[in-house]
């Protein structure tokens, strides 16, 4: 027996969140929309939600490569930009997920996971 699920149809999409970082203006789906979201960034917002502080060293690092990777591959653009402009690469990359996480109007809880200050370390570690 096979049972046949059909996708779901995404009901009503929340409004993207236009960033602009050096000379490159990128447009990201809503961080609270699902149907929109890569399956990785999924992942990576599943393992975060019960706290930055609570994740070990491995799972900080693993949401921000999650991260890391989906500007690589979709806005190489903006990573090309980050690398020729930012003084401060970690830094930048914080501020705009921090930007795209505000500019969804996701739950403040989430805002304040990506500007504790507490990303940088598995950050660091992952380039250092």
């Amino acid at each position: 027996m096979v049972t046949v699920l059909q996708p779901s149809v995404a009901e009503n999409a929340l409004e993207d969140v236009h960033i602009q970082y050096g000379d490159v203006k990128i447009t990201l789906p809503n961080l609270q929309d699902s149907g929109r979201l890569p399956i990785v960034l999924l992942q990576a917002g599943v393992i975060a939600s019960g706290g930055w502080e609570r994740l070990t060293s491995d799972q900080q690092t693993d949401v921000m490569a999650s991260f890391l990777a989906y500007f690589m591959r979709d806005y190489p653009q903006l990573v090309a930009e980050i690398d020729r402009k930012s003084g401060d690469k970690i830094k930048d990359f914080e501020r705009i997920v921090q930007a795209w996480a505000e500019g969804s109007k996701t739950d403040p809880k989430v805002s304040s996971l990506l500007t504790s200050g507490t990303a940088s370390a598995p950050l660091s570690n992952m380039i250092g």
